[in-house]
């Protein structure tokens, strides 16, 4: 062992007699600003939903630092693939670590590094044994949340009917969620989660899924326990490859982070514990190691929530789309929740040699309905998947030699098919990097599970090619950019002809000291889009363009601030053009044990091209990203109090006034009121 390495193991040993018992505290992350990171200005064109949703996973299911692969710890968006490799050399020749401070220890790692990872990693023990299922349950930490959220001003769906009205909520105002997990890290998971949305009724129905709240989910995990290193029960998320066939959760694709965000990883079988109602599977799922193999089968059995199409004629039954917001709160959403069986049953094999730096996999599903799925009989549907039965298999690999990460997976569908995404990460130096990204999928390619690399939100009729550059020439300066350009082969909804478009990205930012830190970003965005001229739609090219300022520092140990300033023009070629912008200033205060969070926002836009997404603070694990249009203004205030160590209550109030309008909203959720109030409550027990 080279002189150098006996060092740090020292330094880091000695470091550690008094880390090991004294773990970092793990305090609530700041979820808007590690999204802001990473993604910089918003777009309508991502589910954060799902973003904030699997970033609360990886902070519920911290990585275990001393069994996590190259794919987790990719998975973070913060460490570079040169600070991966670092890092699992490190733990080969060094052994497990004893301590989150260990890190300094390595090349690459700086304390803004580490805290930006703490949130979701954590250092545990070895595996336990196969007899210790019993013991680790009585080791496991517990979590239980209570939380409810309700709308002040009265919906149009909770009024009485007027005239010849026939539809109202059936249920009563306000949401309520509880969710409880016991938990031994990357050990044992087991838990559920009871959501009932604004407007549903409580109810015992097994028929159609609702069991007291409308929707139920539930899950049981075992890790590591010799060969077999995973089993799930209950409700669970599968990724591997790229995504073209199985991809849980969320994925970043184009954002402010150009390099890391543009390669999936495989993270394997994940439970799920979420309150989006739907692309998860309710079964069973197990992964089983065989020397340099991992072998992983599932079995689901779904009832989906869709819209069923009967033939006045015949008789025959059919479904003509799938519905995923998840409301069921009218007699017809009521209606048609569980009546689509949904059957899927596949499997990945994965190959990957000792060095960990070369991984083959083949991964397969089928997916069988009881109805047959057929869209409606529209142009842009002509090669949409038609039928009850679709089977899909790929191939994925990766591999990294010196400073170069090769990646992609390829896939055939049924219908004969074919998704292709294939990409390249390279490091030029150790200030810079490069990434390339190719993706082709063809206008009958059916993947129900797939989210790749693309510009669609799903991957079928399309071609692009991107390429991203970052550029780091101290700790201070960080630039990055990117272009892509995509092309769509075939009509799709919205847009009746082939179409193109292009998008480039430019963000400059300035950390001047270790908190505080500038971003200066610029997105245009050139696409296809119908435009009617004399009762025709023409394809016209549309152009946005976005802009954003942000600063934020703290003042002292009591106070922060972060401000923003983003605005927007949207037009049709040759047409006028509109603008739009927001200015947000928000404020933070912690006092021992009480905290408090707010933001004063003013925006003004000319129309809903415009709107502007911001991201807000919210309660642990609840999400916020409005989108501000026309002109008004929003606040809120959170307060977060921890009476004692392992309770945590959190109060959040919201409010939006509009200056030039009279309602809010349309349908159901018409609110007769230029404002709208927003209160949520939540209590967090852990032990």
């Amino acid at each position: 062992m080279k002189k150098s390495t006996l060092l740090i193991l020292f330094f880091a040993n000695i470091g550690s007699i008094n880390l090991v018992a004294q773990q970092y505290p793990k305090q609530n992350i700041d979820f808007q600003a590690f999204v802001q990171n990473i993604i910089g200005i918003p777009s309508d064109d991502l589910n954060y939903e799902e973003l904030l949703e699997s970033l609360s996973q990886l902070y519920i299911n911290p990585i275990d630092l001393n069994k996590a692969n190259y794919a987790q710890l990719a998975s973070l968006f913060v460490l570079s693939d040169k600070q991966i490799k670092t890092l699992i050399d490190y733990r080969t020749s060094a052994g497990s670590f004893a301590s989150i401070y260990e890190l300094q220890v390595l090349e690459g790692y700086d304390l803004d590094t580490i805290y930006k990872i703490i949130p979701f990693v954590t250092i545990s023990e070895s595996s336990l044994s196969v007899s210790s299922v019993e013991e680790s349950f009585k080791k496991a930490n517990q979590t239980l949340i209570f939380r409810s959220n309700n709308i002040l001003e009265q919906k149009k769906g909770y009024t009485p009917l007027k005239g010849r009205e026939t539809v109202r909520y059936l249920g009563k105002p306000g949401s309520l969620y509880l969710r409880y997990k016991v938990y031994h890290i990357k050990d044992i998971s087991a838990g559920f989660t009871l959501d009932k949305d604004d407007g549903e009724t409580f109810n015992f129905n097994t028929k159609k899924r609702q069991f007291v709240a409308d929707f139920a989910s539930f899950h049981f995990q075992v890790q590591n326990k010799g060969r077999w290193k995973n089993i799930s029960l209950g409700d669970y998320t599968m990724q591997f490859g790229q995504g073209i066939v199985l991809s849980s959760g969320f994925y970043l694709g184009k954002g402010a982070e150009t390099i890391l965000s543009v390669r999936r990883n495989s993270l394997g079988i994940r439970p799920y514990t979420s309150i989006i109602e739907s692309n998860f599977f309710r079964g069973a799922a197990a992964t089983y190691q065989l020397g340099q193999f991992e072998l992983t089968s599932f079995f689901a059995k779904n009832k989906r929530t869709a819209n069923l199409v009967v033939d006045k004629v015949t008789g025959a039954q059919n479904v003509s789309s799938i519905d995923t917001d998840g409301y069921h709160r009218t007699q017809s959403e009521i209606d048609d929740k569980a009546i689509l069986f949904e059957q899927n049953f596949g499997f990945n094999a994965r190959w990957q040699n000792k060095e960990n730096n070369l991984q083959f996999e083949l991964t397969g599903l089928n997916t069988n309905f009881d109805l047959p799925y057929i869209k409606q009989d529209r142009p842009y549907n002509q090669y949409e998947f038609k039928g009850k039965n679709n089977t899909i298999g790929s191939f994925s690999y990766s591999y990294i030699v010196n400073n170069l990460n090769f990646f992609g997976e390829t896939a055939r569908s049924k219908s004969g098919g074919i998704g292709t995404v294939n990409g390249l990460i390279m490091s030029l130096s150790k200030k810079s990097d490069l990434s390339f990204v190719f993706r082709n999928y063809d206008k009958n390619f059916h993947s129900f599970y797939a989210n790749a690399f693309g510009e669609n939100s799903r991957n079928i009729n399309e071609k692009g090619a991107f390429i991203g550059y970052k550029f780091s020439p101290n700790r201070q300066w960080i630039y990055t950019t990117s272009f892509d350009y995509f092309k769509f082969p075939e009509i799709k909804f919205g847009v009746d002809g082939p179409s193109e478009g292009l998008e480039f990205l430019h963000r400059l930012t300035y950390n001047p000291t270790k908190t505080s830190h500038w971003n200066l970003q610029y997105r245009e965005q050139h696409k296809g889009k119908n435009l009617k001229i004399e009762k025709l739609n023409v394809v016209t090219n549309t152009i946005k363009r976005n802009v954003l300022l942000s600063f934020e520092k703290p003042l002292n140990s009591l106070w922060a601030i972060k401000s923003r300033v983003m605005g927007s023009s949207y037009n049709y070629e040759n047409q006028p053009v509109s603008f739009g912008f927001a200015l947000v200033q928000d404020a933070s205060l912690k006092i021992n044990r009480l905290s408090f969070d707010a933001r004063l926002a003013y925006f003004n836009t000319d129309n809903y091209d415009n709107r502007q997404y911001v991201y807000e603070q919210d309660v642990l694990y609840a999400f916020s990203f409005p989108a501000y249009y026309n002109k008004g203004i929003r606040h809120y205030l959170i307060m977060t109090y921890k009476p004692i160590k392992s309770t945590e209550i959190q109060l959040r109030w919201a409010r939006t006034d509009y200056f030039n309008q009279e309602t809010i909203s349309s349908g159901l959720e018409e609110i007769a009121k230029p404002h709208k109030s927003e209160i949520k409550m939540q209590i967090r027990w852990n032990w």
